[in-house]
């Protein structure tokens, strides 16, 4: 049997304007399962794959105000906030190197 785990949404492979930002649309983690580090690893996963495309410099994603561990995992993957919101939720940016 399979246990979905979490749900991960990306743009596919072209940047979505000329600057080159790749948007994780949504990323969930089943409750049963979180912080059992399975967020982290497809979050790195998932960041592994943006940077391997080679077209990216940047990485935007959206979380909901007061889900601080969702921020804080974030955060600790080195993206930082923006100050920008969309629909209520705000905005975090990584920079490739």
């Amino acid at each position: 049997a399979t246990t979905e785990i979490y749900t991960l949404s990306l743009h596919d492979a072209l940047p979505i304007s000329e600057e080159k930002t790749a948007e994780i649309w949504r990323f969930m983690i089943d409750y049963r399962h979180q912080g059992k580090g399975y967020g982290r690893r497809a979050m790195e996963l998932a960041l592994e794959k943006i940077r391997r495309a080679g077209v990216f410099d940047r990485v935007q994603l959206y979380y909901v105000p007061g889900n601080e561990k969702a921020r804080a995992l974030y955060r600790s993957l080195g993206f930082g906030e923006t100050g920008n919101t969309l629909d209520g939720e705000m905005q975090m940016e990584l920079i490739l190197e």
